[in-house]
């Protein structure tokens, strides 16, 4: 499909996949990324994604059917942005059966919540300001903590993905995380849970 980016902070990249303007809404870019695998091994299922960028997740969900998505993206100009001036562009993935958008920090939004789902997916969550430098590593941030990935564990159901995309060498340390997490929830081989999947840069 065609694809516009947008920037914050002066270098956080989201993309936005112009659906909108495929013949026949053609949206098979999502059975062939990294941004579908997480729905296309849990179909028809509740999705919760924090941090939306450009909507590529909200877009993967509804391509696999999802029983209903939640969107939580704390940047309420990014939220605009998809809803509003490009959501011809996008094929309107927002506004949607099913799906509920919400403008608030995800990791509160974990936090407070009352239910589960069958996927938590987070492609990309940060805004890089503390990576202005160009750094590889993972920026600083409360959402990759063990403290946050007990929280993301807690409101998945037994057979749910936490699908997070990162890119260059922060797999590794988020792979670490998880282990951790893991462990602290007495599971005793973490390996059996945690798959690092690789596309390109992410």
């Amino acid at each position: 499909p065609a694809l516009k980016v947008f920037t914050q902070d002066a270098g956080a990249a989201s993309t936005l996949f112009g659906l909108g303007t495929l013949p026949g809404g053609d949206v098979r870019v999502f059975d062939d990324s990294v941004y579908g695998v997480a729905s296309l091994l849990r179909p028809r299922s509740d999705i919760l994604i924090i941090g939306l960028g450009g909507g590529p997740d909200v877009q993967a969900a509804l391509r696999h059917g999802a029983r209903s998505i939640t969107g939580v993206e704390i940047n309420g100009t990014a939220a605009h942005i998809a809803a509003g001036p490009f959501a011809k562009f996008l094929g309107d993935p927002y506004h949607q059966p099913g799906v509920t958008i919400v403008v608030q920090d995800g990791r509160s939004y974990v936090a407070a919540a009352k239910r589960q789902w069958d996927v938590l997916q987070m492609s990309g969550t940060d805004t890089l300001t503390v990576q202005s430098s160009g750094a590889s590593v993972l920026a600083e941030s409360y959402l990759y903590t063990v403290e946050a990935f007990l929280d993301y564990l807690h409101v998945l159901r037994p057979d749910g993905i936490l699908s997070i995309l990162r890119f260059g060498v922060e797999p590794f340390r988020l792979g670490a995380i998880a282990t951790r997490a893991l462990l602290r929830l007495g599971v005793a081989d973490p390996s059996d849970y945690v798959v690092v999947l690789g596309q390109g840069r992410m």
